[in-house]
């Protein structure tokens, strides 16, 4: 039985699985299984996978007929067919240093700890590196509470779960969920470092493709499907209020980063609600609506101005107008 079981979703990723694969390949740590489930696409990865499967029997490939939508469902499915000890997330168009499963079960091993989180770097397809997570003086020998880490998740992501080593007891009870909206995958996350005996960082380095496209500004970012943010958000405000309702100053970080939430996504709504579909307008209103209300009885926690108080948390019409001028004006008098 393998020591590491690497689970791999894919989807769409034939220009970068090559590389996923063979960085797991020559990885000095040698006793790990590869289980990638495609997620039915509509390109080469699949055929890919086989020519790599084919030669060395530690890959091993499930194929999904129908696209889940996101990637939680694969990855799930994949966790489903591991028989590791320890379980480390790679996906397919990612790829690792090669001795960062050694670094990461070295980690696990002297500290004693259930999660083993190494360092995460962004790259673009020319393999240029930016952001680094953690940072580069964040201390990586140390060790810390699941309680501690979820803080460094909220509002802004000050630790990464980009190729978390965990024990597979840890993801079990998640397994078989079939919930899969946008950012569900994080929500997990968090769930099981409040379920962990503690975290230990590793300097082993896993690098994140960045998917420039999401990052534009345009009608076409403005999709359902994130607008699971707001889900993610909600979930995440209800699990510190009832694990965590002793830390204030978490739960009041999780209200925040759910205003966050709703004030970008608000004015992704109103900048481009020409170009939005009929159905799509009533849809994405209602979502607005929805998670604006369930933040609402939270709002004494919300740390804003006096001004943004009076305009943003009176009521879901107002906010919904004021934030949009409020973000315009402060671009215009901060030029």
């Amino acid at each position: 039985m393998p020591t590491i079981s690497i689970v791999m979703p894919a989807y769409n990723v034939e220009r970068y699985i090559a590389q996923a694969i063979e960085s797991v390949q020559r990885q000095t740590y040698k006793d790990w299984e590869l289980v990638i489930v495609d997620d039915a696409s509509t390109d080469g990865t699949a055929e890919v996978v086989n020519r790599y499967a084919q030669k060395d029997a530690r890959i091993k490939l499930h194929k999904n007929k129908e696209n889940s939508g996101n990637c939680r469902l694969p990855r799930m499915e994949a966790f489903r067919h591991t028989i590791g000890e320890w379980i480390y997330y790679l996906d397919g168009d990612d790829y690792i240093d090669d001795d960062c499963l050694e670094k990461m079960l070295r980690s696990a091993e002297k500290s004693g700890k259930d999660i083993v989180l190494g360092r995460v770097v962004r790259v673009d397809d020319a393999g240029r590196k930016s952001k680094s997570i953690p940072p580069e003086d964040f201390e990586m020998s140390q060790t810390i509470t699941g309680k501690e880490a979820l803080s460094m998740t909220i509002g802004e992501w000050r630790i990464s779960f980009g190729g978390e080593l965990c024990r597979r007891q840890l993801w079990e009870p998640f397994a078989d969920g079939d919930y899969n909206y946008f950012c569900s995958d994080e929500i997990d996350n968090r769930r099981i470092l409040l379920n962990c005996s503690g975290v230990a960082f590793s300097d082993a380095t896993y690098y994140y493709r960045m998917d420039n496209s999401i990052s534009t500004t345009s009608a076409a970012n403005v999709q359902k499907r994130y607008f699971g943010l707001l889900n993610s958000g909600n979930e995440i405000i209800e699990m510190t209020l009832e694990k965590c309702a002793d830390d204030e100053e978490l739960c009041r970080k999780a209200v925040d980063a759910q205003l966050e939430n709703l004030k970008y996504l608000t004015l992704h709504y109103v900048l481009h609600f020409l170009k939005i579909s009929g159905s799509d307008k009533k849809e994405l209103h209602g979502l607005l609506k929805k998670y604006y209300a369930k933040l609402m009885p939270h709002r004494r926690l919300i740390d804003v101005g006096r001004a943004e108080q009076l305009l943003l948390l009176h009521g879901y019409c107002l906010f919904i107008v004021a934030w949009p001028i409020i973000h315009e004006m402060r671009k215009i008098f901060n030029r």
